[in-house]
């Protein structure tokens, strides 16, 4: 009998929040999760994994959360969208039954938009765990170089590229508890 999980994101209302930029006024985004003993049997859900807290700063929202097995238990990147700045940029949960998860590296992102005139300047998102290549670990991402509200980033930077496209970043394996 298998156990499956499914990550989504759910909003709550949150009358805190700052509006000045956001597209869902006072609902600020979570990542719950659906889970079944088969796939074909009963999904119960959604139930909250992971929010932001007092540690976070009040414009962060957790936009979708990407998991992948590691050597410990669980992986993910969890996507944190900006409502001030509307950048997004990725933080190193991790989780030892995909339940209780935890933030990792001081919550500071592991992965984060380019400067003016790359692809990736605005936002960056990772939609598959990390590639292992022999001791090396990396990440493919999706990045482009506008911001969630569709503006620009930098607006009056040259691109030196497309604006949008995919990227890959090299990580230390033991970072990701993978080796």
């Amino acid at each position: 009998d298998c156990k499956y999980y499914l990550y989504q994101q759910t909003w709550k209302y949150n009358p805190t929040l700052p509006v000045d930029r956001d597209n869902m006024t006072k609902m600020h985004r979570r990542i719950s999760i659906w889970a079944a003993n088969g796939f074909g049997r009963r999904w119960v859900g959604p139930i909250s994994v992971l929010e932001p807290d007092e540690d976070d700063p009040p414009a962060h929202q957790f936009y979708w959360l990407t998991v992948f097995h590691t050597n410990k238990g669980y992986g993910g990147y969890l996507q944190i969208h900006d409502t001030v700045e509307q950048t997004e940029a990725l933080q190193l949960v991790t989780s030892e039954d995909g339940w209780q998860w935890q933030r990792q590296n001081d919550r500071r992102p592991i992965l984060t938009p380019g400067g003016p005139g790359r692809f990736d300047s605005g936002m960056v998102f990772a939609t598959c765990g990390p590639m292992v290549i022999g001791d090396k670990a990396f990440i493919l991402y999706g990045g482009q170089s506008w911001l969630h509200d569709q503006q620009l980033r930098y607006p009056d930077a040259e691109m030196t590229g497309p604006d949008a496209g995919i990227g890959i970043a090299e990580v230390d394996p033991a970072r990701l508890n993978l080796s």
